[in-house]
Parts: structure tokens; sequence; C-alpha cells
């Protein structure tokens, strides 16, 4: 979850070292915001394109809501980075309050990939055994209500900043292995039509 400051800056301020971020992530979604590479979608579309356990089509994105929706306690966050070549460093405002990670390895397993839209549905109520599959069905109806966070904040999504992600399965259709494969099919269904014509049916051994 960012700010309307944090798209507005003149540069990825302090984007390196915020907790559960790939380092490159933020860097490289600011970049390509001002590169106009990412696609701006409404909540109900930004919803509808990531809720969802295979994901083949989006990548990361920013969840923006304007400047006026943070109080000035929640713009002073720090965060300490201790990965800092030469030691810890604090990261103050960055315009940065909300983050999650999610690995496109996690997928594999059926145990961590129905989570990976979780960050989602962060915010809405639910019974605790019920997962986002069943609890973004409510959060479809009515959009305009989003709210993401944790610890006691809750932030509205007023619009998403999505990367496009480049399909990579795709369907190989070899004609001449098809023809092969359907003369074969035939063959057998001949066949089968044969059997009951045949002049030794009936015949048994003596």
């Amino acid at each position: 979850m960012v700010s309307q400051a944090f798209l507005d800056d003149t540069q990825c301020r302090n984007c390196s070292g915020i907790p559960d971020t790939a380092d490159y992530v933020l860097e490289d979604l600011w970049g390509k915001l001002h590169m106009d590479a990412l696609e701006k979608l409404e909540p109900a579309e930004c919803i509808g394109q990531y809720a969802t356990s295979i994901q083949t089509n989006r990548r990361n994105l920013l969840l923006v809501a304007s400047n006026d929706h943070f109080n000035q306690s929640e713009r002073d966050t720090s965060y300490t980075d201790t990965s800092a070549p030469g030691g810890e460093r604090n990261i103050t405002n960055p315009n940065v309050y909300w983050t999650q990670l999610f690995n496109a390895a996690d997928a594999k397993n059926h145990a961590t990939a129905v989570e990976s839209y979780e960050w989602i549905c962060s915010v809405i109520p639910g019974k605790a055994d019920s997962d986002c599959s069943t609890r973004v069905e409510i959060l479809k109806g009515k959009p305009t209500t989003w709210h993401v966070g944790d610890g006691g904040f809750a932030w509205p999504v007023e619009y998403c900043l999505s990367e496009k992600a480049v399909p990579r399965c795709k369907l190989h259709f070899q004609p001449s292995i098809a023809i092969v494969v359907t003369i074969l099919n035939f063959c057998k269904c001949l066949q089968l039509e044969l059997v009951p014509l045949s002049p030794l049916r009936g015949i048994t051994g003596s």
C-alpha cells in the first residue's frame, strides 16, 4: 500500500530494505510507473484480476490511496534495514505503508497456493477457518469498500497499478501427429464395426 506521494516523488526514496518486500520490487515498480508501463485498474477489476490461485496475466502491483488517508503517525513510520552495507540504517517515511510478498514458486504447493491472494482479504471479517476464496466473494459485491492492512491499520484501495506478465504457458499443436492419431482411431473404429460381421463369429472350439 502506497500513498499518492510515493507516485509523485521524483525518486524512489528509501525503496530498499523495507520488510516483506524483495528489494528490487519497489524500485522496479516505481521505474515502470514513470515509464507508463503499469496499468491502472479500478478496485473491482483489480480484485477480479488477482483473486486467482493460478496467475498468468499479472505480476506485482501497487495499491494506492490518496495522501489524506494517512495520518501523521503513519507518515512517520520507520523501518530498520539490517541488510544495509556497513550496518543498520533507519528508513523514515518512504510513503510505503504495507507490503505483502508472495513467491511464484509457492504456487506449486497447494497449502501455500491457496494463500496467493490472501492479501486481498487482509481486513475482511470472517470465520478464522475461512480462506480468502470464500470471503472475497463478499468483497466482489462491494469493491468500493475494499481496505487492506494489518496490526490495527486499514487503508482504502482507491485503485491499483498493475504489472502485466508475459504468458509462458502455450499449447503446441503438431498437425502430423494429430493426423496419425486420427487415422489410428479411425482404424480401431472400423475394426469394431466389422467384428459383428465376421464369419468366425459364433464358432466355438470342440
